[in-house]
């Protein structure tokens, strides 16, 4: 008799290279332009990039899955995880810290409170650490996917759930929304230095000019003979304020 996870392994073996490709396509590079006009400033000439398709609906509820492999993803800071579902169905989720290689995932309602399993807020116990929060029924998972980040729920009502969010705010939930226990892999990507400037140059990132050194037309602080810079308060390129200006509104 075959146990679980050999079963899951000759399900990868036979419909690993069928249905993995379908998963991801290649990224247009657009260098921070909208119909040919730059909207964004010191970007482009990068790398080409793959764009995973992420399942953040929970499709495949009631079901077991099967961590597969880990994966580099060059549009996010955390890293992803392939898995596969009892049904032979492939699917790429955000790694969860305290998952491994061949970790068996429970995914619905009746799951046990380990990391790497996705339930109803209801089930889940107080102080418990959570991710990949669902807005509401039948959305998608849109709260706490950053790297290194998890809500703490605090409190239970009849008909709402409060969590505790990365930036400190309380946001009621429903009974009904999911959520993955435990926190988003990838803690050593604050700890990483970029070893020269060609890395970043990779990454999409070209150089930035100090306005004192530009032409007249394109900044408010450019022209003049050497390095003398104009007695002005700090403006952008447009001629807006960036220094002392309130750029967010109160909260009610």
């Amino acid at each position: 008799m075959l146990n679980l996870k050999e079963k899951y392994f000759l399900i990868a073996k036979n419909k690993f290279k069928f249905n993995i490709k379908q998963l991801y396509w290649k990224k247009k590079n657009s260098a921070a332009r909208d119909a040919g006009k730059i909207v964004m400033r010191h970007r482009g000439g990068s790398l080409k990039k793959k764009l995973f398709i992420l399942d953040y609906f929970n499709c495949y509820w009631n079901t077991f899955a099967y961590v597969y492999n880990f994966k580099y993803d060059a549009n996010r800071t955390t890293l992803i995880c392939t898995l596969i579902y009892t049904t032979g169905v492939f699917s790429y989720t955000l790694a969860i810290n305290g998952i491994g290689l061949g970790s068996i995932l429970s995914i619905g309602p009746y799951a046990k409170l380990s990391p790497g399993n996705t339930t109803f807020l209801k089930n889940i116990k107080i102080n418990c650490k959570i991710s990949l929060i669902q807005g509401s029924l039948f959305s998608k998972s849109i709260y706490v996917r950053s790297n290194g980040t998890y809500g703490l729920l605090l409190k239970k009502s009849k008909y709402s759930i409060t969590i505790k969010m990365p930036s400190g705010i309380l946001k009621n939930f429903t009974k009904f929304s999911t959520a993955t226990i435990g926190t988003i892999f990838n803690f050593n990507y604050l700890l990483f230095r970029y070893k020269k400037a060609g890395y970043h140059r990779l990454k999409g990132f070209r150089p930035v000019v100090r306005g004192v050194a530009t032409n007249p037309v394109d900044h408010p602080f450019g022209g003049g003979e050497g390095k003398k810079s104009k007695k002005s308060v700090s403006m952008s390129p447009w001629g807006k304020l960036i220094r002392g200006k309130k750029t967010s509104k109160k909260r009610n």
